[in-house]
């Protein structure tokens, strides 16, 4: 497996990470042990780069993983929503706690919207750097949908990894489309950020297209890693495959992958709970009931998270 630095972090990575947002509590909900077999499959194969967040619900999962592998041979990621000093620092070690390890090796301020967040959000950031300075985190990222804020990456001496939304279609960009995106990232990259994309395969939604995605992305190289949620062993062998430029068969993609969709239960009240859930604007309510645009959904969860009679889900 390739292996790539991440800019100015100087954290080497396997140019495939393995994304746990599919199996954390928000889509599969798989048991943590099941979970932690598929990442040391990865492992075995060379792949020592693991993507979490808070909101994946994935933390146990990382954790049972982390006690069959050596600590520095993995590097480990996390992301918050929160913005405050205090509030970012008890995220952080909530994380810690969480995952069972002394430190995270990337800490993301994750999904930020535009540059007038990213001058709001000063203080949560201002934590990060604090963290890092004393060794809770090696490195400071931000994770986006939004072509601005990867713009704005490269101007921001503190950041160390920019975590954009890279796929061909322009599935789920806030603004902009992949060309703009691509101008980002290849400024920030210049500028001497690690890169590791997200949602090349729009969410599940080009699942159909994933050599096609796969070989586009990897062809780019502002692209220090690409991540890639993977649900089981099946998945995990094709997809090694392709990164190592080998193309499975038609029949072997078939029986591997399985479409995703979100489902909403009919008896959902519409109380609109997982409305401001969405950063897409893809989920509103019509006539009582919650609705899904799904030219705009990238089948993250978060809405699921976000009912309060768990009516929705990633099916």
């Amino acid at each position: 497996m390739e292996r790539r630095r991440l800019g100015r972090s100087g954290i080497t990575v396997s140019r495939m990470c393995l994304g746990t947002l599919t199996v954390g509590s928000l889509q599969m909900g798989m048991d943590p042990k099941k979970a932690a077999d598929v990442f040391e499959a990865a492992y075995e194969k060379g792949v020592d780069f693991y993507d979490s967040a808070m909101i994946y619900g994935s933390h146990p999962h990382v954790n049972e993983f982390l006690k069959r592998v050596p600590r520095d041979k993995v590097t480990i990621t996390s992301k918050s929503y929160d913005y405050t000093y205090d509030g970012m620092r008890k995220s952080v070690e909530t994380a810690l706690r969480q995952l069972g390890t002394d430190y995270i090796d990337i800490y993301l301020m994750h999904e930020q919207e535009s540059r007038l967040t990213l001058k709001g959000h000063e203080d949560g950031f201002k934590c990060l750097v604090d963290c890092k300075e004393q060794g809770l985190i090696r490195a400071v990222g931000v994770s986006t949908h939004a072509c601005e804020v990867a713009e704005a990456a490269s101007e921001l001496d503190f950041l160390d990894v920019l975590h954009p939304m890279f796929n061909y279609k322009s599935i789920g960009f806030l603004d902009g489309g992949i060309e703009r995106m691509e101008k980002a990232v290849a400024r920030a990259h210049e500028a001497g950020l690690g890169v590791y994309a997200m949602k090349i395969l729009g969410g599940g939604l080009m699942i159909g297209e994933i050599q096609k995605a796969l070989r586009w992305a990897l062809a780019n190289d502002d692209l220090d890693s690409i991540a890639i949620g993977i649900a089981n062993k099946r998945e995990l062998e094709l997809d090694l495959m392709m990164f190592e430029g080998i193309e499975p068969s038609k029949e072997q993609l078939l029986a591997a992958y399985k479409s995703k969709s979100i489902l909403i239960e009919e008896w959902c009240s519409g109380c609109g709970a997982c409305v401001p859930s969405c950063k897409q604007g893809a989920i509103s309510v019509v006539n009582g009931k919650a609705e899904v645009d799904r030219n705009k959904c990238v089948l993250c969860g978060y809405c699921g998270r976000a009912c309060p009679n768990f009516n929705i889900r990633i099916v």
